[in-house]
């Protein structure tokens, strides 16, 4: 995703918890239970892990923050 660029991301699963490996490089922010609001904040990679309320680990994922070349 492009720096300083924001994505909304749905999951089938409710999500009660978020952990982000690198928050220099993103920032998450819960959005109900089943949506997430992900801003690019720096260049770089990042992990992004999320848990339902049970403790399950429902899903693991990297975001890949590049310069924003649609915008040049």
């Amino acid at each position: 995703m492009p720096v300083y660029k924001s994505r909304v991301i749905s999951y089938r699963d409710d999500v009660k918890r978020v952990a982000v490996a690198n928050p220099d490089v993103a920032d998450v922010v819960l959005l109900g239970h089943n949506e997430l609001y992900v801003l690019g904040k720096d260049l770089g990679a990042t992990n992004i892990l999320l848990w339902t309320a049970d403790g399950r680990l429902v899903s693991a994922f990297v975001v890949q923050v590049t310069h924003d070349l649609e915008g040049i």
